[in-house]
């Protein structure tokens, strides 16, 4: 009896590690794109021609400590908006929550210190409580210099990196990329004084105000997209047709240097169109699961193609990037490369949006639509908060939009 319990046995735990390794082998053959996203009307600004209108374009948006703060950009009427800060409380789970609404005049850190301009087609970053806006242009003519420094716990304004004597500064500029690595700002690319296309890279660093060049991007100085990653710096170019290579730099390798990877694409694995007005963000769905969501935008056209007719983009698109170096998904990828599984690294999904049965927002819409020059900022890993743009009419809105992907 012994004999034949210990074959039982033995019996049974070979049958459960077959049938272990069948699920994880299952389990491991499972793709990890499309993801699914789903949209709610945050907030509404009605029909508003005056300044103070939250019905804007080329604007930013930046989410600190559950609060949205919306500046600068352009009204339906076509004038820049004023240079007050908009705050709006995002919304709380908690029964006694409110959607707060604040208007800020811009006040100065100093006593008859300087105060922001009017701008349009800036950058915004969010270091610890401060938010940083740079570039632009200026109403009524002109470029912002400087970083403008917008402190959101005394609701003052600062003025700061300008040149120092000796110190390098990149030259003014619009429609160009910003983010933020650690302590400090990067931009990259747009237009110049002198309206030519620019392609160098700079950072910020807020401890000292100081400026530093970095390696130029191994790109056409067109139109292009930044995000930052576990210490990478990734940058898509939008001058081809479609999107079929990243460039990527290692922000804490000593003499990094630009790499360029190819996209896979074929009839089974799809690439998003190349575009402008558009936003790219990181996000996470956990574990180390790390993309870039590429948002809406109007399809590019080459200039030997270029026709008046522009045509707006409803599309979103997620690159999955090289998992968390410690994460227990970076574990399963390597898993699935060593049993000739495809893990998906530097390969583009196509979101699948999940339809809402109530209507949302403005004018019954449970979606934005096709939208361009629109605002973005992450409020978590996976969910990002969007904000007016002009839509395919034409037509510049001030829907506010919480988009959540899974």
């Amino acid at each position: 009896m012994e004999v034949a319990a210990g074959v039982i046995a033995a019996e049974q735990v070979i049958s459960t590690t077959l049938e272990g390794g069948i699920v994880a082998g299952v389990a491991l053959a499972q793709p990890t794109q499309p993801l699914k996203a789903t949209f709610t009307g945050f907030a509404s600004s009605p029909d508003n021609d005056g300044l103070d209108s939250l019905q804007r374009s080329a604007h930013t948006i930046t989410v600190l400590n559950g609060k949205a703060y919306i500046f600068g950009g352009t009204t339906p009427g076509g004038d820049y908006a004023s240079n007050d800060i908009h705050i709006v409380t995002l919304p709380d789970p908690s029964p006694a929550s409110n959607k707060e609404y604040q208007c800020i005049p811009p006040l100065s850190a100093q006593e008859n210190g300087q105060l922001p301009p009017k701008m349009a087609n800036h950058t915004a970053c969010a270091i610890g409580d401060v938010i940083l806006f740079y570039g632009g242009t200026e109403n009524p003519s002109g470029f912002v210099e400087g970083v403008w420094e917008f402190d959101t716990k005394t609701l003052r304004w600062t003025k700061g990196g300008e040149q120092e004597a000796g110190g390098a500064v990149p030259p003014t500029r619009h429609s160009h990329n910003a983010v933020v690595h650690q302590d400090a700002m990067i931009i990259h690319g747009g237009v110049s004084a002198k309206e030519e296309p620019l392609n160098d890279a700079w950072i910020f660093y807020t401890p000292f105000q100081g400026w530093t060049e970095m390696p130029s991007p191994p790109v056409s100085a067109q139109q292009s997209s930044l995000a930052v990653v576990d210490d990478v710096l990734y940058l898509i170019e939008h001058s081809t047709s479609h999107i079929d290579t990243i460039h990527r730099l290692q922000l804490k390798v000593r003499d990094s240097v630009w790499q360029t990877i190819t996209l896979p694409s074929s009839p089974e694995q799809p690439i998003p169109e190349s575009r402008t007005g558009s936003q790219l963000i990181p996000i996470s769905t956990g574990h180390g699961r790390n993309y870039i969501l590429q948002l809406f935008g109007v399809k590019h056209t080459p200039l030997e193609t270029l026709s008046s007719e522009q045509a707006y983009l409803s599309d979103m698109w997620t690159l999955q990037l090289p998992s968390s170096s410690t994460s227990v998904t970076k574990l399963k990828d390597s898993t699935r490369e060593t049993l000739n599984f495809f893990s998906g690294e530097f390969s583009w999904g196509k979101v699948e949006v999940v339809a809402r049965d109530q209507e949302v927002a403005s004018e019954g819409k449970s979606l934005p639509g096709p939208l361009a020059h629109f605002a973005v900022s992450s409020i978590d890993d996976k969910t990002v908060l969007l904000w007016g743009g002009v839509d395919a009419t034409g037509k510049t809105v001030g829907d506010g939009w919480l988009l959540k992907l899974e």
